[in-house]
């Protein structure tokens, strides 16, 4: 346990900051105009007002998960002070699953933009060395973690006591978000969900169980899907529109015209290089079909392009920020590097 709260940190809390004050640049386009998530009153009432609280880490193991007999060991990121102690306030529980492959380490520009602004995210990290997941036991552990989270806030004696909020967000990458989609089918206690460049289909992956095109259909919380234009592992017309289409729910599609796969992975994380030239295989054997590929954005880019579009997301369904949501509208009009649909 202890701070985290690198340069890198710094600046993603930084952008954080200019996105909700409406003064985010990325590339020709500034976005204008509007308030930070501190004019949201119950943000005002604990310490991350602007997103000026620490990062601090935890490592618990749950036992009792659906997954196996196991543990399920879970690193949680939480908005905290200098002594380790959650700061004041109730603030909204994300849980992320990670890619294939991948573990919760890829993902760290994630907590390190997020938690800042008050957001307690719990990530499991089980599944991290398996040839073979079981789609269906991925979802019910990212359930199980969001209520071990929340039976951790009703004991006294927790850090967690009181600090979390009735909030819920379930966001994944891959395999995760894929999960996340199955898991919001089966619950109605998520609030929302975010998929980066979630799969979709399970044919020839070594996935097995519930579709997630299929479970979209039961999906009743706001998604959002960010996927990219250069991806050859889980292209769009294969996953994330198919997905899309059959979302009942109100939800928005944005796509990083000249994103991968692998950017929506920290680009510093340990599983980089495994994502990486698991990305050019798929693109190499996919030549025939998809055509080359075009120039990638790069993983820090595409990292701030990711955060630019999960921080008002968030603000808006979780803290209930409606500036947030106008932010968010006027940089899908406004950003170069994307497009989207979207349906409220």
């Amino acid at each position: 346990m202890g701070e985290l709260r690198s340069p890198r940190t710094r600046f993603l809390s930084s952008l954080g900051r200019a996105l909700l004050s409406g003064c985010l640049v990325l590339g020709p386009v500034a976005v204008v105009g509007g308030a930070e998530l501190g004019s949201n009153p119950r943000a005002d009432a604990g310490l991350c007002q602007g997103g000026t609280c620490s990062v601090q880490a935890e490592r618990i193991v749950f036992d009792g998960s659906p997954y196996g007999r196991a543990g399920l060991p879970v690193e949680v990121r939480y908005p905290g002070s200098p002594d380790g102690a959650v700061a004041d306030g109730a603030f909204p529980l994300i849980v992320f699953g990670h890619g294939y492959q991948q573990s919760f380490a890829d993902y760290a520009y994630i907590w390190e933009a997020l938690v800042p602004h008050g957001y307690i995210l719990a990530l499991p990290d089980r599944l991290s060395a398996s040839p073979v997941i079981g789609i269906d036991a991925y979802a019910r552990d990212l359930l199980f973690v969001a209520a071990a989270m929340r039976a951790l806030a009703g004991v006294p004696a927790s850090r967690y006591f009181g600090r979390i909020a009735d909030e819920t967000a379930l966001v994944g990458h891959s395999t995760g978000g894929a999960a996340a989609l199955v898991a919001a089918s089966h619950s109605d206690g998520v609030t929302t969900v975010v998929a980066l460049a979630p799969l979709g289909n399970l044919l020839l992956t070594p996935v097995v169980g519930t579709s997630p095109t299929v479970a979209a259909r039961d999906v009743c919380a706001p998604v959002l899907i960010l996927d990219a234009g250069e991806d050859c592992v889980t292209p769009a017309w294969a996953h994330s529109g198919a997905i899309y289409s059959n979302l009942p729910s109100p939800s928005y599609r944005v796509t990083v015209l000249q994103g991968d796969h692998c950017g929506f992975s920290d680009a510093r994380g340990p599983g980089q290089g495994i994502c990486a030239a698991a990305e050019r295989a798929a693109c190499t054997a996919g030549l025939p079909l998809l055509g080359p590929r075009g120039p990638a954005l790069g993983p820090e880019l595409q990292n701030a392009l990711t955060v630019a579009y999960l921080l008002p997301w968030l603000a808006f369904h979780l803290y209930g920020d409606a500036a947030a949501w106008g932010h968010f509208v006027r940089w899908l009009d406004a950003d170069p590097h994307t497009t989207y649909e979207g349906r409220r």
